[in-house]
């Protein structure tokens, strides 16, 4: 317990700050759905990628944590305790699902969910800050669609470590 008590103020800041959906600016590639008869239910995702203009930062003893708030209000309560949000980052060509620890980059990414709004994290344990070529977006999957997904053999940790490809052949 007294490993946690550091992380409590980081987490109250957490909380706290937001940043206005206008922070983002769109890039025009879209995210493109392909069909597979897998799946019945259609699932939500963010249509474009968004590269967040604002992190903030909170310096910890051995590591920075950089962090920006993404708003949706298809993240609902229900997709909290009951569904799922993949999220995912694009740097150049190479695209990441979240949660990953960069090695090259002494880092680790992460994101964290509440009603409303989506919290991408990364974790620099060296100089490395986010920079401007990083882009996000986001699955949104509802308990109803999630049940459907599970009923076609995909359990939760079995989506969350497919590529971004291997979801996007889910979708439809």
């Amino acid at each position: 317990m007294k490993n946690l008590k550091p992380l409590v103020p980081v987490a109250i800041m957490l909380l706290t700050f937001s940043c206005k959906k206008n922070d983002f600016r769109e890039e025009s590639s879209e995210v493109q759905q392909t069909s597979n008869e897998v799946s019945e239910a259609p699932l939500t995702v963010a249509e474009t990628w968004q590269s967040p203009s604002n992190w903030e930062q909170s310096k910890q003893k051995k590591y920075t944590v950089f962090y920006t708030k993404i708003t949706d209000e298809a993240i609902t309560a229900d997709v909290v305790s009951k569904g799922l949000v993949l999220a995912y980052q694009k740097n150049g060509e190479a695209i990441q699902s979240l949660p990953y620890e960069d090695k090259k980059s002494s880092s680790y990414w992460y994101h964290q969910i509440s009603e409303g709004s989506i919290l991408i994290l990364c974790d620099s344990y060296g100089t490395y800050s986010p920079a401007s070529g990083n882009s996000f977006t986001y699955l949104v999957i509802t308990p109803d669609e999630l049940k459907t997904l599970q009923a076609n053999g995909h359990s939760v940790g079995d989506l969350m470590s497919l590529s971004y490809d291997q979801v996007k052949s889910l979708l439809d």
